[in-house]
């Protein structure tokens, strides 16, 4: 979770020497959930929704089960967290109904890293990268690299068009309908290839500072029910 491993630390270094001020602010790692199964199952999540929401449904399903747990009177420690693969693959449709089509994928993952189908356990980007999951396109695949250590291809989203826009003055429009264009992701990548391989270290140091001068606090400061705050969404922004 805490990205102490020798590889993290020399691409820590290296990284600082790209980037200064990152440096300066002792920026270089992204904390992580303590499992990459987890980090997935939220990635999924996330799709095509704020950020708020996709909160909001990995609480539900840490409450869905907490449930569960207690239903079934087992002795467990860490009962509401969140789901191991064999417990979610234990999960009906019914009880994600709120997910709408997302339950199914999440379900069908769960089930396929039960049955040794996918396995979460490789650091090899090759792996990942013709890695099929139901659901999951290049923003997914992208954060899944992040998470195992890999950061020149940037998990690019609706945020990052808007971050482009205020923060790089860069108006980047998404189509009306489908996915951001190969040639907006591009452009994306083009402007922050003086930190390469590090590009996504790079946009998130960038993210991590407009949030805190946004929220007026650094992010390790907001408490678990601010967590929705960290968004460029001007809504939230203006419900603090």
């Amino acid at each position: 979770m805490l990205r102490l491993s020798d590889k993290d630390e020399q691409d820590v270094t290296y990284f600082h020497k790209l980037h200064p001020h990152a440096e300066a602010k002792g920026f270089g790692r992204l904390f992580r959930s303590p499992t990459l199964f987890e980090d997935v199952a939220k990635s999924l999540l996330l799709r095509f929704c704020p950020w708020k929401t996709s909160l909001d449904r990995a609480k539900a399903i840490c409450d869905v089960q907490l449930k569960k747990v207690r239903m079934s009177k087992r002795k467990r420690a860490n009962i509401g967290d969140f789901p191991s693969p064999r417990e979610l693959a234990s999960f009906r449709e019914e009880e994600l109904k709120k997910f709408g089509y997302r339950a199914g994928d999440l379900i069908k993952l769960a089930k396929q890293v039960v049955d040794g189908k996918i396995k979460f356990d490789s650091a090899d980007e090759g792996y990942y990268s013709k890695l099929k999951i139901n659901g999951a396109g290049p923003f997914t695949t992208n954060t899944i690299m992040m998470c195992i250590g890999h950061y020149h291809n940037i998990p690019i989203d609706t945020e990052t068009l808007r971050h482009m826009k205020e923060f790089h003055g860069l108006n980047m429009r998404k189509r009306k309908k489908g996915p951001i264009s190969v040639e907006t992701k591009a452009k994306i990548q083009e402007f922050y290839k003086i930190y390469h391989p590090f590009e996504s270290l790079a946009y998130w140091f960038e993210l991590a500072n407009f949030y805190e001068i946004k929220l007026g606090k650094t992010l390790g400061e907001l408490l678990p029910s601010e967590y929705h705050h960290a968004t460029g969404s001007k809504k939230c922004l203006d419900e603090m």
